[in-house]
């Protein structure tokens, strides 16, 4: 008796399964965040992936009209490009033909889509690999019938930070840049 009890209950929890829609997991994990929903959050790397304490995390900014995407620290700059579309320059968000969305957001990463002009999509990742490099990937295309020419200005904004561009690498188009972490801490203070 035990043992066919065992059976039905088996074969419910197997008809209650496939009686189910299962959806990708990318539905699950996307956000669609505008920008009447900011993000109030922080990106960080990975405690395995970083050298210092987690204070190394950027902010980033998709719903402010008056500037473009832009990523900032307190302890470190902040970063945005600018963009030129057939010599029509579009310093800002409220420029942008389609608005900034996240689509997804993890603990070190953001994934935004948008068009600064109509026809040009861009899919924009931001990922914090370490508390020395923060990567912004731009992968943008045509999907107008029209050709564009593209410009893009990537901006550095130093600040009263203490980091350097040491130079611009044409082989990776990335800035090279040194920076001078000092060891005191609120808290505690990191040994030299």
């Amino acid at each position: 008796m035990l043992r066919q009890f065992m059976l039905s209950t088996l074969f419910l929890f197997e008809i209650g399964l496939s009686s189910q829609s299962l959806q990708s997991v990318e539905s699950y994990l996307r956000l669609n965040a505008a920008a009447r929903d900011p993000l109030y959050t922080t990106y960080a790397a990975a405690m395995p992936r970083s050298r210092l304490y987690g204070d190394k995390a950027y902010k980033i900014d998709y719903y402010s009209d008056c500037c473009p995407v832009n990523y900032s620290s307190d302890h470190a700059c902040s970063m945005f490009c600018i963009w030129k579309v057939n010599e029509v320059v579009i310093p800002s968000i409220s420029e942008y033909f389609k608005k900034p969305v996240v689509t997804f957001s993890f603990p070190d990463m953001a994934i935004l889509e948008y068009e600064p002009f109509r026809g040009i999509a861009v899919r924009e990742t931001f990922f914090v690999y370490s508390s020395a490099i923060a990567i912004v990937d731009l992968d943008i295309r045509n999907v107008d019938r029209i050709p564009h020419e593209v410009a893009i200005y990537p901006i550095l904004e130093i600040g009263n930070d203490s980091m350097d561009v040491a130079r611009f690498d044409k082989n990776y188009d990335a800035f090279v840049t040194h920076r001078y972490e000092s060891p005191y801490r609120l808290i505690s203070s990191l040994k030299m």
